[in-house]
């Protein structure tokens, strides 16, 4: 599996509030009615924001001859990974299918929400390991990264998925999700690219806002259905951005080298970034600079003058006249069928 580059990433995730405890928690089967696949949000929150496409969104209060605003969001860093907070609308290009957008709203402040998937590797050789690591590392990662209107689930997989909490913008039953997940028996093998897939489908296709999951796993895969190429067609057709921290076995031959090349694959592909971790201490980096991301963006807006094709899913791409810098965000947003 080769390296590929990231050129934007943007992160989809939802996380949710349906704890399990040990002995009690059923796997979450998508379509089957164990947890709603979508929690609606609070109706005064919903009401006041713009509705969106993927982790474009579609200004449908400001149409322009029948046409509706595009809008996303993308974080910008440069060759030494420092983040940049002084950029202006002039310096920008967009692309959509590989053509050039006007710009018409730039913004250097937050302006959709976030919907946030956490998605947790329970396999017997992962649990042990980091459990403590990254309960210790969400609680400040969650009070950075959600603000008012933003929500979260929680999934716990091995050979089933487990969706322990569904959508909620309650930090505390985020908290205790992702704790329970230390409770959940998950023996046999890992369903890593079904879990991915389906919370795409399922729990991320139809929400509104900045789309992102972040994957806790060692990249190791031997249950699933979906291949790799059928998570990104999920994720492109979501509009969903993908980090992933990779936990390799230490004394596993060739965990690191598989690990690394499956998420960086995952990733990049997505728009998102890979965190390989080595020492405990390295999950509190790699959520610190997740959240960096999420909480320093711009949102930019176009009229697209692409002709439109519902269903069909738009390519995304923005450069810079500032040379030197990393964009990462959306690559891609779906259009609606009808």
């Amino acid at each position: 599996m080769r390296p590929l580059r990231c050129l934007l990433y943007f992160v989809v995730a939802a996380l949710a509030c349906a704890p399990a405890a040990r002995g009690q928690s059923s796997p979450w089967r998508p379509g089957h009615g164990h947890v709603p696949a979508i929690a609606p949000r609070q109706a005064e929150a919903f009401a006041s924001q713009e509705a969106s496409v993927g982790h474009a969104e579609a200004d449908r209060l400001a149409p322009r001859g029948g046409c509706e605003m595009v809008k996303f969001a993308f974080t910008v860093r440069d060759k030494k990974n420092r983040l940049v907070l002084d950029l202006a609308k002039e310096e920008l290009r967009v692309f959509e299918d590989g053509t050039e957008q006007r710009i018409e709203y730039f913004s250097p402040e937050l302006t959709l929400p976030l919907n946030l998937g956490l998605l947790i590797d329970l396999s017997r050789s992962q649990r042990r390991r980091m459990t403590a690591a990254v309960h210790n590392a969400t609680e400040p990662f969650f009070r950075r990264a959600l603000r008012k209107g933003d929500q979260a689930f929680v999934i716990g997989f091995g050979n089933e998925s487990y969706l322990v909490s569904d959508f909620t913008d309650s930090r505390e039953n985020l908290l205790q999700a992702v704790r329970k997940t230390s409770e959940i028996s998950a023996s046999g093998g890992t369903r890593l690219y079904d879990t991915i897939e389906e919370a795409c489908r399922e729990k991320l296709a139809t929400e509104r806002g900045r789309k992102v999951l972040i994957v806790i796993t060692d990249g190791e895969d031997n249950s699933s259905m979906k291949t790799r190429e059928e998570v990104l067609e999920a994720a492109t057709r979501a509009g969903a951005v993908i980090y992933v921290i990779c936990t390799p076995q230490p004394t596993a031959v060739g965990s690191l080298a598989r690990g690394t090349a499956v998420s960086r694959y995952i990733s990049e592909q997505s728009g998102g970034r890979a965190f390989t971790i080595v020492v405990e201490k390295d999950f509190a980096d790699a959520f610190n600079e997740i959240a960096e991301d999420l909480v320093n963006q711009y949102t930019v807006g176009y009229y697209s003058t692409n002709p439109p094709r519902p269903g069909s899913v738009r390519k995304l791409r923005i450069e810079s006249t500032r040379k030197g810098l990393r964009f990462f965000g959306p690559r891609s947003y779906p259009l609606p069928k009808s």
